[in-house]
């Protein structure tokens, strides 16, 4: 945890999404945005 004023952590490391198959590109950015959402509730 950081704590103080303007206090900021970030995390970065390489992380790939991959969604195969017949979907259609709306719901494949859609599931993408989901797991990066998710990601980052999960590490917030």
């Amino acid at each position: 945890m950081v704590s103080g004023p303007g206090a900021e952590l970030h995390f970065h490391f390489p992380i790939e999404v991959v969604v195969s198959g017949d979907i259609a590109e709306e719901t494949r950015r859609d599931l993408v945005a989901e797991v990066w959402d998710a990601l980052h509730e999960a590490l917030g």
